[in-house]
Parts: structure tokens; C-alpha cells; sequence
């Protein structure tokens, strides 16, 4: 039985260079285990006729275990069928004594549902229970595009239609009531880079922004049967990277205000914490009105 796996883990790989992220893999001092893609733009890595994920599979000793977004047809599944590629919605696997399962697209149980491949709730529900008959004995890994509602769930362009909170409440209640050491999901950008605890189990959303210029995101989370909880730290190999700190993840920060902050000389979220919404007007020209509530989210 291996003593520990290890995972690199990406999501959302809208705008984001594949080949440089096949390139950065190669460089890792991490023997991978097992390589996750929690969903959308899964035809972006198909190129010219060669499976990227297939490339991508190579590098890791079980290859790539992914699951299709909600933005991506049921068309582009095929994607995920290939050499050491494998579709974690339409098939569980195992690792020792961990059970790998997936669910794809999102819900559509929200104000404002929006892709092609979306589900009730009752679906996610029925779905997730039904891969985990017959593996009462497994830790679960669960694999889903969507994050569990009201967990690293929130996205802005809900924001003017009643709710910010965009989450399966079916995943967050199988979390809850089931095995589930650890939770890999992406969809929404701005949570993209974090991870919480829900008791000892741990919910890793790992997407990536989809503005031009937007760095990739990866993580590493290593497991072992004889841990109680999941282990997990943010590549360092990416430039640029804002994954937890980043000033991306205050509300409001696009590319236009980012930039004026970087030319400002603030370029963490720690910086801006320490700032009153006055100093952050007058070094950057940017209106007050604006930049009033960056502080405070700054500081949570």
C-alpha cells in the first residue's frame, strides 16, 4: 500500500497555456500520483489531433482523473477517454484504500442557472450515492466542477440576481454524511486558490481566472490512509501566483483596478489590509466609492 499520494490539481483552464503547464509538470520534485482537472474548457486541450491530458498523463503514476464542466457539452466526454485519462463522472478508481469518484457540470437549482451540463439537485444526489455502493469500507476523493453550496461558492456575476451562492447543496450534504476526506472542485473563479474545512475534511477549490493574462493555478494535496485530513499547498512554480493572497480574490479587483493597484506599488492583499480606503484613493486614482470595502475584505 503506498504510504501517500500525491496530487497535483488544477481547474478551469480557460485562457491558461497547456503547454507551459505541461512543462511545468515536468519540472515538478514531486512524484505525482495522480493529476485532477475539475472541469470546463476540457476541449481546449484537445490540439491539433493530440490529447493534452493524455500528454499531461505521462507524468503522473495513475494518470489524469477529470470530470467535464458546465459550460462543456456531453460532446466533449471523449476528451476524457484516452490513455490514463479517465472520467471520474462515468467511472470511480481506486487507489489503495481511497475511493476517487466525480461529478460533473452544476447545478441548475439556482436563480440563474447558466451552461450545457447541468443537474437537480435530486440528480448530484442519486449520482454521488450510487458511485459509492459497495465501497463502505473507502475513504472518498471527490472530484466535482461544482464546490459544495456555501463553501468557496461565491461568484460575481450572481451577484444583481438575488445570490452570490452557487454551490450543490447535495454535495455539501454527501461531504457531510459520507467518508469524504477530500473535495476538489472549481466553477467558481474568484474562490479559485483556497481550500476550508468542513470538520476534518477538507474542500479544495483550485480555478483559475478567465481574464487575459490570468495566471494558472495548481496545488499539491497529499493523503495517506493512516492521516485523518488532507494535506495541501499551492505550487510555488507559478509566476505571479495569487492564489491565496492574490488581489484577485478581493471583490471588485478586475484587471484594470489590479493593474493600477501593481503600479502603486500595492501588490498583496496584505499591503491593501494595512491601507485606509483614503490611502488606496489617493495612491491610485481610483474613486473612493470604489475602493471602500477593500480594506475590510482585505482583512477577513
Amino acid at each position: 500500500m503506498t504510504s501517500c499520494i500525491t496530487i497535483l490539481a488544477f481547474s478551469d483552464w480557460r485562457v491558461q497555456d497547456i503547454d507551459e503547464l505541461i512543462e511545468l509538470v515536468k519540472t515538478l520534485d514531486e512524484n505525482l500520483d495522480v493529476i485532477v482537472y475539475a472541469g470546463d474548457d476540457v476541449r481546449r486541450f484537445l490540439s491539433k489531433g493530440q490529447n493534452k491530458f493524455e500528454e499531461l498523463a505521462n507524468y503522473s503514476k495513475y494518470g489524469v482523473f477529470a470530470v467535464i464542466g458546465n459550460d462543456c457539452s456531453q460532446n466533449d466526454k471523449s476528451i476524457l477517454k484516452g490513455n490514463k485519462v479517465f472520467d471520474l463522472h462515468e467511472q470511480s478508481q481506486i487507489i489503495d484504500n481511497f475511493l476517487f469518484i466525480g461529478q460533473e457540470g452544476a447545478t441548475k437549482d439556482i436563480s440563474l442557472p447558466l451552461g450545457a451540463t447541468l443537474y437537480g439537485e435530486d440528480e448530484i444526489h442519486s449520482h454521488l450515492y450510487q458511485m459509492v455502493k459497495g465501497h463502505k469500507n473507502k475513504k472518498i476523493v471527490l472530484i466535482s466542477h461544482s464546490p459544495p453550496h456555501s463553501i468557496l461558492d461565491t461568484a460575481i456575476r450572481f451577484h444583481h440576481s438575488g445570490g452570490t451562492s452557487i454551490g450543490s447543496t447535495a454535495i455539501h450534504q454527501f461531504i457531510k454524511k459520507n467518508r469524504v476526506i477530500l473535495t476538489i472542485c472549481g466553477h467558481c473563479h474568484l474562490m479559485g486558490g483556497r481550500y476550508e474545512k468542513l470538520g476534518k475534511k477538507t474542500i479544495l477549490n483550485i480555478a483559475s481566472h478567465d481574464h487575459n493574462g490570468a495566471t494558472g493555478r495548481l496545488a499539491i494535496v497529499k493523503i495517506s490512509h493512516e492521516w485523518k485530513e488532507a494535506i495541501v499547498s499551492f505550487s510555488p512554480h507559478i509566476k505571479d501566483l495569487y492564489s491565496v493572497y492574490g488581489l484577485y480574490c478581493i471583490y471588485g479587483i478586475g484587471s484594470k483596478y489590479y493593474k493600477k493597484l501593481q503600479e502603486a506599488g500595492i501588490k498583496t492583499v496584505k499591503q491593501l489590509s494595512l491601507l485606509s480606503s483614503e490611502e488606496i484613493s489617493k495612491r491610485t486614482g481610483i474613486s473612493k466609492s470604489v475602493v471602500s470595502r477593500w480594506p475590510l475584505q482585505a482583512r477577513v
